[in-house]
Formats: structure tokens, sequence, C-alpha cells
């Protein structure tokens, strides 16, 4: 008797996941991406008590599958959840961790506390030739080129571009999907406002 009720069983669940209706087909694709991202973050934490627990490469990666899942689900009731996790993501990834004057150890410095160091930016640029075209590295891109400039020393204008970039983070409410060759000029106007 009991192996005939496990065998009835069991098949009731099989065919019961077998059917759903269509609606439910669209809920779940967005779920789906959702939990993409979540589960990562659930059973591989990107940040702890000491702040980001994975590396530079990991922290860009995951932002650039939020940031594919807001441009996916641009109404998604996720939305304000993604966008938090995202603006995370993106600033310790560029940051390291560095608060304005504060006692903190800056993640991507060289022994000497002046530089970021150099496989940080080679992470950099490892990441930019993957991810061409999304707003993830379009920040990248802008704080490389940065470097570039101040020969990857950390300098106040690098210190001023994270208080700025923190700044627009906060104000990337509106993740919707654009036009790559939008992108940019969607940056000038931002800037031009400021």
């Amino acid at each position: 008797e009991t192996p005939t009720e496990s065998t009835v069983s069991e098949s009731q669940v099989e065919s019961s996941s077998l059917t759903t209706p269509e609606s439910e087909s669209v809920f779940s694709e967005e779920e789906s991406a959702y939990r993409t991202w979540k589960d990562l973050e659930t059973n591989e934490p990107a940040f702890d008590k000491n702040g980001a627990g994975v590396d530079v490469q990991e922290l860009l990666n995951r932002a650039v599958t939020v940031e594919n899942f807001l441009q996916d689900y641009p109404e998604s009731v996720y939305k304000d959840e993604a966008i938090e996790y995202y603006n995370k993501l993106v600033t310790a990834a560029i940051t390291g961790g560095y608060v304005s004057e504060t006692p903190n150890s800056h993640l991507y410095l060289d022994e000497s506390g002046k530089a970021i160091r150099k496989e940080v930016l080679d992470t950099y640029n490892t990441f930019l030739e993957g991810n061409a075209g999304t707003k993830t590295a379009n920040i990248v891109e802008e704080y490389v080129t940065l470097l570039g400039n101040e020969s990857g020393n950390f300098t106040d204008s690098v210190k001023n571009f994270y208080v700025d970039m923190v700044e627009r983070m906060k104000n990337m409410s509106d993740m919707k999907a654009t036009d790559n060759s939008e992108t940019p000029s969607s940056e000038a106007n931002s800037k031009s406002a400021r």
C-alpha cells in the first residue's frame, strides 16, 4: 500500500508542475531574472561587515547583471531594491570603500597608499573589453580615463570623482533601457546640469 501511495503522490506533483498559466510565465521570467542576482547575493554576499567581500571583477559582473535586469524590467516591483544594490556594487567597485577623510583602507591602493594597484587597473580594462555599451562600463571607462590622466595616482581629482560618482549614483533611479548610442549624450546632459 505504501509504495502505491508514494507513486501516486509523485505523479501528481509532476503533472501539477507541468501546467503553468500563460500569465504566470511572464512573471516567472522576471522572477527568474531577479533570482539570478538575488540568490547569488544570498549564497555568496558581495558585502560583509568589513565592506566588499568579493573582488572588483565580481562586483562589476554583478552590477552588469543587475543593470540588465533593470533594463529588461524597468517597471519591476524589485526596481528600487535593484537600483540600491546596483549603486552599492558600482560604488564599491570604483571607490574601494573609500570614504572622504575617514580612517579606512581603500581596497585598491598599492602598498604606498598613493596609487591604484596595477592589477585593479588591468581588471577594469578587461571588464571594459567585454562589457562595452553598458552603463556600468561607461562609468568604469570614465574612471579609467581619469586614472590615466592622473598616472594611476590617488589624487584629489580621483577623490572628487568618488564624491561626484556617489551623488550621480543616487540619481540613477531611471535605469530604463536606452539605445547605447544615446548613453554618452545622456551623460553629457547630466554633467551640464550640474
